[in-house]
């Protein structure tokens, strides 16, 4: 049940359709976010499409769906068993994409939003921008004509807490990105991989990292990079001196660098390949057999 019963602005429209434009829009910002307040979506979901369009040879999904939307917000957007090519271009396909745990913030967040409107003031960005729960991709494959084949287990970003429009906490994983070596862009680090005997690159990460207010301190308490058949690099650490002015763009926390310390940390490297093949590769190259 809405706060505000908005049935006699209903009544009002209908037995004044010639009512002045100042009064409907006074009755619309006064009634209106209680209207789409009142009602809300369990689930929509469409399965099973195919589509046909000039010059793409395939364009299916399995299901589209989206759950739990009203005013509050959206519990989840999402795109599964998606496929596309296209001819000469390339191809795509994944098992799921998906987005959600997004709040709106309501009745009470709309008639905010009106009153800053009216009153003059700029809005603040909190107001109208939603927050990110998580974002979601997973099992995804996809061909170029440059890039043979590239693959992705999963993509998860997951926020846990917000400072008005900026995540101050949460996690991110990257799982088994598979690429060729041959797809690398920059000739130095190819040949530098190819020579090591790489034919591959199946990379893998981890952070899981809160910005605290105390000492405006950044704690990165998991940070793991995983180069499949290579080697294994972990660390923690906290920032300190980080504010959040800083961490809203590259140029911000450039200019902030001079100023931000290490307040603690560790570093792991596991070997599993690389450091016994690039001593062997030295040895070569010094003569030694």
């Amino acid at each position: 049940q809405p706060p505000r019963p908005f049935g006699a602005f209903i009544d009002a429209a209908m037995l004044n359709p010639d009512m002045p434009e100042q009064r409907m829009e006074y009755l619309s910002k006064r009634y209106m976010p209680s209207m789409f307040g009142a009602f809300a979506i369990g689930e929509v979901s469409l399965e099973g499409m195919r589509i046909e369009a000039i010059g793409v040879d395939h364009l299916s999904f399995g299901r589209f769906a989206f759950r739990d939307f009203s005013i509050d917000g959206l519990g989840e957007f999402s795109i599964e068993d998606f496929g596309v090519s296209v001819r000469g271009q390339g191809a795509m396909r994944w098992s799921r994409f998906a987005f959600g745990d997004i709040p709106f913030g309501g009745i009470e967040g709309v008639e905010k939003l009106i009153a800053q409107i009216d009153a003059g003031t700029e809005p603040e960005p909190s107001s109208f921008i939603p927050s990110l729960g998580y974002f979601e991709l997973a099992d995804m494959e996809m061909q170029t004509p440059d890039i043979e084949r590239l693959s992705l287990a999963r993509f998860r970003i997951d926020s846990t807490a917000y400072q008005g429009v900026i995540p101050t906490a949460g996690q991110v994983a990257l799982d088994h990105l598979v690429l060729p070596t041959d797809a690398i862009q920059d000739p130095q680090a190819r040949r530098m991989l190819e020579r090591f005997g790489y034919g591959q690159i199946d990379f893998s990460m981890f952070i899981d990292s809160e910005w605290q207010t105390a000492g405006n301190t950044l704690l990165v308490k998991d940070f793991q990079l995983v180069f499949g058949g290579m080697g294994r690099l972990a660390a923690q650490f906290a920032l300190g001196n980080i504010s959040l002015e800083a961490m809203q763009s590259d140029v911000a926390i450039q200019a902030a660098l001079p100023e931000i310390t290490l307040e603690d940390g560790s570093l792991t490297f596991q070997d599993e390949t690389i450091v016994g093949t690039g001593l062997v590769l030295l040895a070569e190259q010094m003569g030694f057999n």
